[in-house]
């Protein structure tokens, strides 16, 4: 029965449990929250729609953020505060204090890869353009598209974002990104970024 449950897809998960003594049919919704709850209809005269048959009501997470109630459907909460997701692991009725901070590890390692992968690309193109030997034995060394292109890639990592306010970031300088060196190479300068 939980096999052919199953196979129909139709967001209810059908298992068996063994209690120690008999096998017992459990069924679940798929998804969680208030909004998922099964409802049974028992067509067979074995009483599968009695209400004492249920284990655990169907229920969405419900939390309050600075007075203001929020529910959810699931115990991740995305959305309640900008930039931020909660996972709720249990239940309180005494105030959490939460405290959010910057990830400027993770954001390093990111800009550092982004640098690496830029520089990645400008020796391709320096291989390309660069010398007589390699210009020779380069399919794309006389395109003018590839040219521009990395002109382009250029032009973007030195210059800024318009229409951004006075107080936010504009450039990858002020991240600490900074052309290295006349081969057109980057570099992470990690203090600027502090």
């Amino acid at each position: 029965i939980a096999d052919t449950i199953n196979g129909e897809d139709k967001g209810v998960v059908a298992s068996v449990i063994n209690d120690g003594t008999n096998d017992v049919l459990v069924l679940r919704s798929e998804d969680t929250g208030s909004s998922h709850a099964l409802t049974i209809s028992d067509t067979t005269n074995l009483n599968l729609d009695d209400a004492g048959n249920e284990l655990q009501a169907a229920q969405s997470a419900a939390l309050t953020i600075d007075g203001i109630a929020i529910t959810s459907e699931s115990n991740t909460v995305a959305g309640a505060i900008r930039g931020v997701t909660l996972k709720l692991t249990d239940e309180t009725t005494a105030p959490v204090n939460l405290t959010v901070s910057a990830d400027t590890d993770t954001t390093k390692q990111t800009i550092q890869e982004f640098v690496d992968a830029y520089n990645k690309i400008n020796t391709y193109f320096d291989e390309q353009f660069g010398n007589a030997d390699f210009r020779a034995a380069s399919a794309v060394a006389g395109s003018s598209t590839v040219r521009n292109i990395q002109m382009t890639m250029q032009t973007l990592i030195s210059g800024s974002v318009t229409g951004v306010p006075d107080d936010a970031i504009s450039t990858l300088a002020e991240l600490g990104i900074v052309v290295a060196d006349g081969t057109g190479r980057i570099e992470f300068e990690e203090s600027t970024f502090d």
